[in-house]
């Protein structure tokens, strides 16, 4: 079998292993926040917890997470604005149901406090497990042999543009280390993890320092002299 082969497997393989990840670490965060709000609810203590109910809470919130994660896969890419907006209509979603059900049934599922902050607090876990599971993903899919180390020019919309073009598409040959730009104010910007490092004027010792291979152009304003 040719390597070509291998590498087209070892990558299947790679994004089966994060989509499953994707989904645990969502259901996961549901759990966690629901049992410590539920928790800190009740001064850590657990003896006036309504433990049948909040296992009930939590298997609603799972249940609809999964079928979020179901509906949103072919939409949305994994950890873009587009899908948190649609995880925070979704955490709203569960936050409604389990208000409506906590204030009719008795005793309550969860507190009223809890089946509100309880979804604020899963959103904001699996907000922060994007960002730590993109960083590992753009790890693990870059063919490191291949890769170009890139200094993006200009960290306006087109270089915001071209850092999350490489850094989406795993088998971009080009890796962002570096953004220069002239304007003073956006000297410690930094757009998606990768660092504003000084000026254009300054591209030939900031590539030596960072071992850039490759600059990209990335504002419109550019001319052919420059």
């Amino acid at each position: 079998m040719s390597s070509t082969s291998w590498t087209g497997t070892g990558r299947v393989m790679a994004e089966a292993w994060l989509r499953g990840r994707y989904v645990l670490a969502d259901l996961l965060s549901w759990t966690v926040a629901l049992v410590v709000v539920s928790v800190f609810r009740y001064d850590l203590s657990t003896t006036e917890i309504n433990r049948a109910g909040l296992v009930i809470a939590i298997a609603i919130a799972l249940l609809a997470q999964f079928l979020a994660f179901v509906y949103q896969r072919p939409r949305y890419r994994y950890g873009t604005l587009d899908e948190i907006v649609f995880l925070g209509l979704a955490a709203g979603i569960v936050s409604t149901v389990l208000v409506l059900v906590s204030a009719l049934t008795t005793p309550r599922l969860v507190p009223i406090s809890v089946a509100l902050a309880g979804p604020a607090a899963a959103l904001s876990l699996m907000i922060i497990t994007r960002w730590v599971l993109s960083r590992l993903r753009h790890r693990l899919l870059a063919p490191p042999t291949l890769v170009k180390r890139t200094l993006v020019l200009g960290a306006g919309a087109g270089g915001t543009q071209a850092i999350s073009m490489m850094l989406a598409d795993p088998d971009s040959a080009l890796k962002p280390v570096g953004i220069l730009d002239d304007d003073i104010t956006r000297r410690h910007l930094r757009i998606s993890g990768v660092r504003v490092l000084g000026k254009i004027s300054d591209i030939t010792e900031i590539a030596a320092r960072v071992e850039a291979q490759v600059a990209v152009l990335a504002f419109p304003s550019a001319t052919p002299s420059r």
